[in-house]
């Protein structure tokens, strides 16, 4: 009885220590919108664009992120469309005008949780 007990809190205790814990650092939202014509471009970026927020509309994204991570995401944004053709904009909103957002037939912004536990 007792080994048992006692591998089952040496299990525990490896568990705990797998487990940590991200602050998520974001200070504003950023509305990411585009009008790509070629349809590989389109896909390409909406499926790169998913990793970094959430889709609103098939065109629209929200982005909850850094002044820094904006930036970054700006310059490799950059490289997956052709400027000549494509129109791609970066909306950049404080945190408190985001929270008075007035939306119809979908929910409001919603910041992405303080901490992730991996």
């Amino acid at each position: 009885m007792q080994d048992a007990r006692s591998t089952l809190i040496k299990a525990c205790q490896r568990v705990t220590m797998r487990v940590s814990i991200v602050e998520a650092a974001c200070c504003c939202m950023v509305v990411v919108v585009y009008d790509i014509p070629d349809d590989k471009r389109r896909v390409r970026l909406s499926n790169f664009l998913e990793g970094h927020g959430r889709r609103i509309q098939w065109s629209v994204f929200e982005c909850f992120i850094s002044l820094d991570e904006m930036r970054q995401l700006h310059e490799k944004v950059k490289k997956l469309v052709k400027a000549e053709e494509d129109n791609v904009r970066f909306y950049w909103i404080p945190t408190e005008a985001a929270s008075a957002v007035l939306t119809i037939g979908s929910s409001k912004p919603e910041e992405p949780p303080k901490y992730y536990v991996l």
